[in-house]
């Protein structure tokens, strides 16, 4: 009889219990603790105004907008806060509609007023890349045992000829990847356009000519694959300062500070700079060199015409652009 314990359940009771499933198990982890975090702020800001930030009030969720506009945050920041407040509300069975008028007029009033971009990050470009390369090169040969450069080689290089996120880097398994006699072919298991980890994987071939051997991104993968000895799980890590790899994976926050720290460097506009600026160079760089929309958004899995233009700041993946366009 324990098998049918619940039976007595509802319909209504049922749906409930879909759509929660739905919320914490299809939505990303990396989303999810995004909301945990961005609720955090709007329960601070009831909290100050001796607010319920359970009682729904659509006035004054738009007074926390607004307030949210005067911080300078990115109205994609400001978007993520509402979404978290619409989670939790759906948590709690808060019927609360994001496209009242009240919040609907609010969002669009901020968006003229933060003239809204997909991202203020500059964009690593190809030829930003060749100076750090070359710079972490050096360092390579200067002391070949140390492992840091090696990894941050792999990673910046991934970053912009792969086309991915941060999180994306910060999440990838030794399993996502594969080597082949061409170069290595990346799956990633999800990512913020694919819950479902079922896109196209993204090939990254190596450079065919002699030169530009030590800045082909297949190899640098590679050469970190074979230094660091890693068996399986995160493919990047913590490194401490005597040389040892942490089994703790590396936070996408880190591979900013990365991004930074070697642009500065290389003496880039380290400052504009981001973890975010490999998509953006990516996406820069090769709509420069005639790639059309569609070939660059089957790399970064983009879905969006809008969305692609929007990082501009100036095929299939077995006719990998990268290939096609630098003909390295």
């Amino acid at each position: 009889m324990a098998e049918n314990k619940h039976i007595d359940l509802t319909l209504e009771e049922l749906e409930q219990i879909s759509n929660k499933d739905e919320e914490l198990y299809i939505k990303s982890e990396n989303t999810l603790l995004a909301y945990n975090k961005d609720f955090k702020d709007y329960e601070n800001f009831c909290k100050n105004k001796n607010k319920d930030p359970f009682n729904l009030d659509y006035k004054f969720i738009k007074l926390y907008l607004t307030w949210l506009g005067t911080r300078n945050l990115k109205i994609s920041t400001i978007k993520r806060r509402l979404s978290a407040i619409s989670h939790m509300y759906a948590e709690k069975n808060l019927d609360f509609n994001r496209t009242h008028f009240l919040i609907k007029n609010e969002i669009n009033k901020l968006k003229r007023k933060l003239k809204e971009t997909v991202d203020k990050t500059a964009a690593l470009e190809v030829e930003d890349l060749d100076k750090i390369l070359e710079l972490i090169n050096y360092e390579i040969s200067a002391n070949p045992k140390r492992l840091i450069n090696y990894r941050d080689k792999a990673i910046l290089s991934l970053l912009l000829y792969g086309g991915f996120r941060r999180s994306e880097l910060s999440n990838l398994n030794k399993e996502n990847v594969r080597k082949t006699s061409q170069g290595i072919e990346i799956q990633l298991e999800k990512s913020k356009a694919d819950q479902t980890g079922l896109n196209e994987p993204t090939m990254i071939y190596y450079y065919e000519k002699k030169e530009f051997l030590k800045i082909c991104p297949a190899r640098s993968y590679v050469d970190w694959l074979e230094i660091s000895n890693i068996p399986s799980g995160r493919i990047f890590r913590h490194i401490d300062t005597s040389n040892t790899i942490s089994h703790d994976k590396l936070s996408d926050k880190s591979i900013s500070l990365i991004v930074k720290k070697w642009s500065k460097l290389a003496g880039l506009d380290w400052q504009r700079l981001s973890g975010h600026a490999g998509r953006a160079g990516f996406v820069t760089s090769f709509k420069k060199l005639g790639a059309s929309h569609e070939e660059i958004k089957n790399i970064t899995k983009h879905k969006s015409d809008n969305v692609l233009d929007g990082y501009d700041r100036t095929a299939r993946n077995s006719q990998n652009i990268v290939k096609k366009y630098l003909n390295r």
